[in-house]
């Protein structure tokens, strides 16, 4: 119940950045909270950690300027579901001592986004360099 309720506010909290405003999805908005909470389940990930994931990677979101939104508006493969799905994965993998490997994401849902791990990995790495500036703290 302790991952139902965190999602749940993640998704009220991420509806208010206005993401998914400025970027299309093809998928439900709702459907990136109730992804993470699958990955967060699936992988064991503690409740307490998953916290300080979904914290962090609000933060990385929160952090976006409209420069960023521009710049990654000419991305393939991004849309508001993506930024946010792997921005909480940057997050994860600062906060983690075991992650969650990028192409376990990949074969989940990270297939229907990139034509193959290579392109979803330079995605990442986009978020990571470009709109990060190569800081997760």
């Amino acid at each position: 119940s302790e991952c139902a309720l965190l999602a749940y506010n993640f998704h009220e909290i991420v509806r208010g950045i206005g993401i998914f405003e400025f970027f299309q999805s093809q998928h439900d908005p709702r459907a990136v909270s109730v992804t993470l909470a699958y990955f967060f389940y699936k992988y064991q990930i503690h409740h307490c950690d998953m916290a300080l994931d979904l914290a962090l990677g609000l933060t990385y979101l929160d952090d976006l300027t409209s420069a960023d939104f521009e710049h990654l508006a000419t991305t393939a493969g991004c849309d508001g579901f993506n930024i946010i799905l792997y921005s909480v994965f940057l997050a994860h993998v600062w906060n983690a001592d075991r992650t969650i490997r990028l192409a376990d994401i990949y074969r989940e849902v990270g297939w229907r986004s990139f034509p193959s791990l290579k392109h979803l990995n330079a995605f990442v790495w986009k978020l990571f360099s470009q709109t990060r500036k190569f800081k997760l703290l």
